[in-house]
């Protein structure tokens, strides 16, 4: 099996564990050259910033070339903080 992650500091933790199952984990983040953790127990690590079109058409390739994407884990988002004033 093959799983697509992308990877937040908390989250790293779900990466490695598909890993250590025998699953073969790929993941992305906007910097991957800060990241060790995960490619010393086997993951691919590959750059994505899903503000970038071009980037995440060029990672989703990449990963297509390794082989078929039985699970794809996205945690990527965004929040919107405001006083409490202004929620209703």
């Amino acid at each position: 099996m093959r799983i697509i992650h992308r990877v937040a500091i908390a989250a790293s933790a779900t990466a490695l564990l598909f890993a250590e199952k025998g699953w073969k984990v790929i993941a992305t983040m906007r910097n991957p050259a800060k990241e060790t953790e995960l490619q010393k127990s086997g993951i691919t690590v590959m750059p994505l910033d899903v503000t970038n079109a071009a980037l995440i058409k060029e990672t989703a390739a990449a990963a297509l070339a390794l082989g078929p994407v039985d699970v794809l884990f996205n945690n990527a988002g965004y929040g919107l903080a405001r006083s409490e004033e202004h929620t209703s």
